[in-house]
């Protein structure tokens, strides 16, 4: 499972995306969600894109590694992470909703669920791991503050 937890943020949705897809025309099971309603799939695609990209910058704007497996140089607070710990991954899931509406199938529903399953279970307290381990009380005291999620 370790080599999971490399997959860089884009590199999980990505794989989100096509595995909905691929359940969508393989196992299409029930239409759940039919034109005009999948069109408000893209909105939220957009946003999540738009918040990627802007979680994203904060890792630029610190310097710091934004890799699951990197070393952390910079503990980032601010931005989107004042109000989440996960805005990237929350980003993600915000995107898979979309895709998931624009397809509008059952079958493609099941990649959220099995996506916020394995990100917090597998790869966000290996993160977290990580941040106790180089900022320690700091990284504590901003958990206590922020919530994982929302």
């Amino acid at each position: 499972m370790s080599s999971f937890r490399n997959i860089i943020p884009i590199g999980s949705l990505i794989l989100g995306i096509i595995l909905a897809v691929t359940l969508h025309f393989n196992f299409p099971l029930q239409t759940v969600i039919s034109e005009p309603w999948t069109l408000l799939g893209i909105p939220l695609i957009v946003f999540g894109i738009l918040q990627f990209g802007f979680s994203v910058s904060h890792f630029v704007r610190h310097k710091t590694d934004i890799r699951p497996s990197g070393k952390p140089t910079s503990l980032i607070m601010s931005g989107p992470f004042r109000y989440t710990r996960n805005p990237i991954y929350l980003a993600n899931i915000i995107v898979l909703l979309g895709v998931c509406l624009l397809l509008g199938s059952v079958a493609s529903f099941i990649v959220i669920p099995l996506y916020f399953i394995i990100v917090n279970s597998f790869i966000v307290p290996f993160e977290e791991e990580m941040l106790v381990s180089v900022f320690t009380e700091r990284y504590q005291e901003y958990k206590k503050r922020v919530r994982r999620w929302l």
